[in-house]
């Protein structure tokens, strides 16, 4: 006795479109979801109680999409058996193999011959079996990030468990370079979300090179991904004469918070003069937006010398100052409380820093302008310092309080469609109780001043804009060598734009000052700038500057830049200084280029020189050579750099952060440390 058959074949007009989940609720099998099949033959077995499907097939199941050649749904045993060219995608994951069998009644099931991917990272195993929503045991695994069949890099293992869209667990993994293994670990775990700022891979740096007169130097740095939003790495440097060096820094990024901090030290063999030779920095920072009213900001720099970062971390130009705040937001004001602590390089001794400044707390309170009717706004600015100074020149500190109160006022009149007047009155209260030398002076004085700011557009590609200012406060004495008392500021500027089409703009600028000081210029410089943007990727800027009292040539800069960096690129820039010694009149110039040579190497090279007019004299400042090669799931650089007291050459080798990316993408350019920028609220009592 046959089974009873029906054969359901279709045309090549309606081929593959085919809605198949009726007949499941016919059956009388209850899924929690509508199921719909896709194929070019299907066949139900009645009395086996079984469906096949043949041909290009595609199962819509529970947000799961299986495609194969042949599926086989037993509805009684609620198995489905599915091979030839098995492909499952399942919450973002993809997973290929030779054949599956899954029973949908308990969320098990067997995956033969199975090549997967997820967030970048492709695993290879013998089988996977499924245990539960999601989970899986995986038998006889290779882990990599890296997508060839024989991939450069992996990790191989007995066994892992994976758990899809969120971790992988590897345990007694061997990490291999091609066929040699290199390192064992006992268990190797990671993260299978997408982070948005790290990417989710395992990364290695190695540096090998020379220093200088051919000491040989290696650096290496091991990344790796402590959590869906953290991200650590491991550095260790051996620098040949100079010693070792150690280091670690954790990366933290989730929607509302951004943190960082980084340590590294060493013991520099060559100057045990100055605290045995160790060199350290410690660098953290962090910010944090609470809620949509509060935000937490810190930023710190502690370092050992001002000679560490000309070695150790070229790349770090914040050296010295350090700052922690807690801003309070207001629909009408900002509430700043902050510590600070600035520190500076004592210059009789090179390998040591000294506390200058430590402000605890620093309070400001910056009030929004408020228009008060008839075009009137007025701007309430409140700041107060308890601080911990060091007197110049001395190794004497003392405390010192300093506040402010400022308040400006301002109106906009427009005068027909050309002219707009903004004038302004400011008075401002300061009080301390400290002079800078720690003299003790309860003092308060009042600043007032005024102003006004006049925009006239004379043409269509042409207007002025022009500032008078007046400031005055009761503090000083009547000085005999200055022909004022009390004025600190009457001047006016004046700036002039003129428009030529839209990819041009001039801009001559102008400051005088109309104070009988002989102690001071009167008449600042004239300076012209130039700046023509052609096309996007071209850019030029000129500057030139000429004094007007004495009248003479002071200085010209120009830049060129043509490309962007990361595909073709070209820069070239001058700048020259008028002196009145004409034999010591220089020229210094900057030129650099990158270029793709082939898709897969790029070459970039930039150089700094010196030279005098006369041309009795040239010499390179400064120069850095770039060879970089795409070397598939690696990145291979070579860089040259060389200053006048320093030189060096690395060769650098790490694995690319994601797979796969474009070549164009994945250049290992080094980039500033420097993550925030906190600090916008920050003024000082006397700016």
């Amino acid at each position: 006795m046959y089974p009873k058959q029906y054969n359901i074949s279709m045309n090549k007009s309606i081929k593959k479109i085919i809605l198949f989940f009726l007949i499941f609720l016919l059956t009388g099998v209850a899924f929690a979801n509508e199921v719909e099949i896709f194929a070019d033959n299907l066949e139900y077995f009645e009395g086996m109680d079984k469906i096949d499907a043949y041909g290009n097939v595609v199962l819509n199941w529970q947000d799961k999409k299986i495609y194969a050649d042949y599926v086989e749904f037993v509805i009684s045993e609620k198995v489905i058996n599915a091979c030839g060219n098995v492909k499952v995608e399942e919450t973002g994951n993809t997973i290929h193999a030779d054949s599956i069998s899954y029973n949908y009644g308990n969320e098990v099931g067997y995956i033969k011959e199975t090549f997967a991917y997820s967030s970048y990272l492709f695993m290879r195993s013998k089988s996977m079996e499924r245990r539960g929503k999601n989970t899986f045991v995986i038998h006889d695994i290779i882990f990599s990030n890296c997508d060839l069949d024989k991939p450069h890099t992996y990790f191989r293992s007995k066994r892992c468990k994976l758990i899809l869209g969120k971790r992988i667990t590897i345990y007694n993994a061997v990490f291999y370079i091609g066929k040699i293994p290199v390192f064992y670990l006992p268990v190797v775990t990671k993260s299978l979300r997408c982070c948005k700022s790290f990417g989710s891979n395992l990364r290695f740096e190695i540096e090998p090179g020379y220093i200088n007169s051919g000491v040989f130097s290696l650096k290496t740095a091991v990344s790796f991904s402590l959590s869906e939003n953290a991200i650590g790495k491991i550095k260790y440097d051996c620098l040949g004469k100079k010693g070792r060096g150690y280091g670690a820094e954790i990366n933290y990024v989730t929607d509302n918070a951004v943190g960082n901090i980084f340590a590294y030290t060493t013991k520099d063999l060559n100057n045990n003069n100055n605290n045995n030779g160790k060199k350290w920095q410690v660098r953290p920072n962090y910010f944090h937006r609470v809620n949509d009213q509060w935000t937490i900001r810190s930023k710190a720099n502690f370092i050992s010398d001002r000679s560490f970062n000309d070695f150790y971390n070229q790349s770090d130009w914040e050296r010295t100052r350090n700052c922690a705040t807690v801003t309070r937001q207001w629909s009408k004001a900002n509430l700043l409380f902050g510590v600070w602590y600035n520190t500076s390089d004592n210059s009789s001794v090179v390998s040591e820093y000294k506390t200058s400044l430590i402000s605890l707390p620093r309070v400001v309170v910056d009030i929004y302008a408020k228009n008060l009717g008839m075009g009137l706004v007025q701007k309430p600015y409140w700041y107060y310092s308890h601080d911990y100074v060091k007197v110049e020149g001395s190794d004497y500190y003392f405390f010192k309080n300093t506040s402010l109160f400022r308040y400006t006022l301002t109106k906009n009149f427009k005068l027909g469609r050309r002219l707009v007047l903004k004038p302004s009155l400011e008075m401002t209260e300061n009080w301390y109780d400290k002079d800078d030398s720690g003299s003790f002076k309860n003092v308060c004085f009042t600043q007032y001043g005024g102003g006004v700011n006049a925009r006239f557009r004379t043409t269509s590609w042409m207007h002025w804009n022009i500032d008078y200012l007046y400031k005055a406060s009761n503090r000083y004495h009547v000085d005999p060598l200055k022909k004022y008392c009390g004025i600190e500021a009457n001047c006016f500027k004046l700036s002039n734009y003129m428009y030529v089409g839209d990819k041009t703009t001039v801009r001559n600028a102008f400051e005088c000052s109309l104070l009988h000081d002989t102690s001071k210029q009167r008449r600042l410089p004239l300076i012209t700038e130039l700046t023509w943007t052609p096309k996007y990727f071209v850019n030029v800027y000129a500057e030139e500057v000429q004094l007007v009292e004495p009248y003479k040539f002071n200085s010209f800069k120009f830049y060129l830049k043509v490309g962007e960096l990361k595909k073709v690129y070209f820069n070239f820039g001058a700048f020259y200084k008028n002196c009145d010694d004409i034999k010591n009149r220089k020229i210094n110039n900057i030129f650099g280029f990158g270029v793709w040579l082939t898709p897969k190497w790029r070459l970039d090279y930039n150089v700094g020189t010196t030279a005098l007019v006369d041309s009795s004299y040239i010499a390179t400042t400064n120069q850095e050579l770039r060879l970089y090669r795409d070397l598939h799931c690696y990145n291979f650089v070579v860089r040259w750099r060389a200053t006048k007291l320093h030189k060096d050459v690395f060769f650098k080798l790490c694995l690319k952060t994601n797979m796969p990316l474009k070549g164009s993408n994945n250049l290992d350019y080094d980039v500033s440390e420097e993550m925030f920028c906190p600090w916008e609220y920050e003024r000082q009592a006397k700016s």
